[in-house]
């Protein structure tokens, strides 16, 4: 069975997070962060420093003519690692 190669751009496109998504949630986790435990708390300075390298990327990534598989994945991580914290909370 062939893959359609546009549709399978488009499904890994709509699965990364965006930017904007991603700093909204991160803006909202930021304000909750402060009540938090000490360990939700280093694992927030964690992923600030992730946040950092995304940053970067991903504005070396708008001049080209898609995101970088390495950006994706960070971008996922950084979702995945949001997400657990706003669990916890």
């Amino acid at each position: 069975m062939f893959c359609n190669l546009s549709n399978l751009k488009g499904e890994l496109t709509m699965a990364m997070p965006t930017r904007e998504e991603l700093q909204t949630l991160r803006d909202d986790l930021k304000v909750r962060i402060h009540l938090a435990s000490k360990e939700l708390q280093d694992a927030w300075e964690k992923l600030e420093v992730r946040w950092g390298h995304f940053q970067s990327q991903a504005e070396l990534d708008k001049t080209a003519s898609n995101v970088s598989e390495a950006t994706k994945l960070l971008g996922e991580e950084l979702k995945d690692g949001y997400d657990r914290i706003k669990r916890a909370l």
